[in-house]
């Protein structure tokens, strides 16, 4: 295998590592990896909210991806969806007040959880 395509082949590898861990890690609070993204993404916006279109962009995942993952979210009572009041078209997603103790809860869990990852030639 070619240098290149064995670094990216090992990035790639370590990242889905570092999903699994986080995964395994926010099991007790009944989120996924990219469930908490985004409930930290909302977390830390000014406003608690953002329009469906901007977390998108700022996650790098399609548009179908963030109506899915905004979807099971708000089932589970932790954002919310609103018409925007700016874009007559768009949506903007608010967290809730569970959804900001669920995130503050589990971010020192995660925080922990990925200070004790070691990573050859870094530190």
């Amino acid at each position: 295998m070619p240098a290149d395509l064995a670094i990216v082949s090992s990035f790639v590898r370590n990242g889905r590592l570092l999903e699994d861990r986080a995964n395994a890690v926010l099991k007790p609070y009944g989120i996924t990896f990219s469930r908490f993204e985004l409930l930290s993404l909302l977390r830390h916006s000014r406003l608690g909210a953002l329009p469906m279109k901007e977390v998108s962009t700022s996650l790098s995942l399609p548009p179908a991806s963030v109506t899915h993952t905004v979807a099971s979210l708000e089932k589970a009572g932790l954002v919310s969806r609103t018409p925007s009041p700016t874009d007559g078209r768009g949506v903007l997603v608010s967290i809730t007040d569970q959804g900001i103790v669920l995130v503050s809860a589990a971010t020192p869990v995660l925080e922990e959880c990925f200070r004790l990852v070691e990573v050859p030639g870094v530190g």
